[in-house]
């Protein structure tokens, strides 16, 4: 149904939250804020409070099943599909128990891991008494994300939820640019990250340029949502700059990255979001203040494209232990291709597989995400994210439309999938969670702006069974009795 043909009643029908709504937009900000502030990936506490967390996803679904106004028989449909994936990771660790391929030995009286025979065509989980909290508390909150693409009916619950998420990323940009500015050895009012190089509450800086990343995007894409829609007013006079600010602050934030391919990401990111704005702006006619929004906009644009220039030519950052660790994981998903070695399982491995230098630090990670999930979950863990990512990317590309908030956010996820080729941006739950409350709440825009909210989750029937009718059916002549 047009808009405009919407009755008073029909629009507080569709824009009032429902009881799951509700329950969906506090999950959302509690998790934003429980994995946004405590940015420790090995934070045991974050690992079991999402997870307690994440046992509500079937709650809500059920309570939006009997609550929601209108018809969502492709309710639990849509579920399974969305979180077949994850499900299919999960059997693969359960199933990888019985296998694992690294025993304890002893040897006059000195403990020792010795690799043992296994099976290559079998799934393998290495280490599980200290794996198994981790995988769930990331299974747990792909589960909460899919909330966001299954629950809302309406625009109003993405335009109430993100912009209170921007504000959050924008606080800890803020925060973290007092750090740097203060030279504070450690995060402020805490005990410190362990590392030298972290940004806000992120022990790695390049997890904060990851998040910023594509909270930036966001920012961009809200603030020309209020393009969109603030009618007569001008843009300066609106909320609309208020969003490019914290845009600004979050992509600016990247000068004091030290990780050079995530610095590099959200630096041109901005830049290209920027660019954005100030074409937008070029075509509209009416705002009476477009010729200092183009003209700031592509100045700071420049500024940011030269300094991503200046990080991509500077090879000073580059760390000579990274095509060490980009072979030992090659090697590893050699070793076994079908279904790798197990989640999280590449730390514990490296010693039979790594040089021997690199044994003199601590490396959790094969320093990119890609390599890291082909020597985890071998080609069957590659064929499922890529089946995910490609089946919503089609699912989006058939309800696309004009309107600029999913395509800018999907920019920022398409920006950090190309960085998990060089990077661990996904090794963050904060980043993790960013990632994919974004990327499905830009198809579910798509969705809803392109459908009526009555038709976006059920079957479209003409003619209801008469076993699901609620009222009297004719079913001929009935003669009448006279009394």
């Amino acid at each position: 149904m047009p808009e405009n043909t919407l009755t008073f009643r029909d629009r507080m029908l569709r824009d009032t939250f429902t009881i799951a709504e509700r329950m969906v937009f506090i999950t959302i900000i509690f998790v934003a804020v429980a994995t946004f502030i405590i940015g420790d990936t090995n934070s045991k506490w974050l690992q079991g409070t999402l997870i307690i967390v994440g046992m509500l996803t079937m709650f809500i679904l059920k309570a939006h099943e009997q609550t929601h106004p209108f018809f969502v028989d492709l309710l639990w449909t849509k579920f399974w599909l969305i979180t077949a994936p994850a499900w299919s990771f999960m059997l693969l660790y359960l199933i990888g128990l019985y296998q694992n391929p690294i025993h304890t030995i002893e040897i006059d009286g000195t403990t020792w891991s010795a690799l043992v025979d296994h099976s290559r065509w079998m799934p393998i989980t290495v280490d599980a008494s200290n794996t198994w909290v981790s995988f769930f508390s990331f299974f747990a909150v792909y589960l909460l994300a899919t909330l966001t693409f299954i629950v809302p009916k309406s625009r109003t619950f993405f335009e109430s939820a993100l912009p209170l998420l921007c504000t959050i990323a924008t606080a800890l940009g803020i925060f973290g640019l007092l750090q740097a500015t203060f030279e504070a050895n450690n995060v402020l009012f805490t005990n410190g990250t362990g590392r030298t190089d972290f940004f806000a509450f992120f022990p790695y800086d390049g997890h904060w340029a990851a998040f910023a990343t594509l909270w930036c995007t966001v920012c961009v894409a809200m603030s020309l949502h209020g393009a969109y829609t603030n009618g007569t007013e001008s843009y300066l006079n609106s909320r609309a700059p208020w969003f490019l600010a914290g845009a600004t602050i979050l992509g600016f934030s990247g000068l004091w990255i030290e990780a050079r391919w995530p610095a590099i990401c959200l630096l041109f990111t901005y830049a290209a979001m920027l660019l954005c704005v100030g074409l937008k702006f070029t075509r509209n006619k009416k705002d009476p203040d477009k010729f200092i929004i183009i003209i700031g906009s592509f100045i700071a644009a420049m500024v940011a494209a030269s300094a991503a220039v200046y990080r991509f030519v500077d090879n000073s950052a580059l760390t000579a232990n990274t095509d060490q660790l980009y072979l030992a994981a090659s090697d590893l998903f050699k070793e076994q291709p079908l279904f790798g070695w197990g989640f999280n399982s590449f730390s514990k491995l490296l010693p039979f597989y790594g040089e021997g230098t690199l044994l003199l630090n601590h490396y959790q990670r094969a320093q990119s995400d890609v390599l890291q999930l082909a020597c985890e979950f071998g080609l069957f863990g590659i064929v499922l994210i890529v089946a995910l990512l490609g089946g919503l990317f089609v699912r989006y590309l058939k309800v696309s439309s004009k309107h600029p908030l999913s395509k800018y956010m999907l920019f920022g996820c398409i920006g950090l999938i190309g960085l998990s080729f060089v990077d661990t941006p996904f090794y963050s739950p904060a980043v993790f969670f960013s990632f994919w409350i974004i990327l499905l709440s830009a198809i579910r825009w798509t969705d809803l702006n392109s459908n009526d909210a009555d038709q976006v989750d059920a079957r479209v029937v003409v003619v209801a069974d008469e076993s699901e009718r609620k009222v009297p059916v004719f079913k001929g002549h009935h003669p009448e009795k006279l009394r």
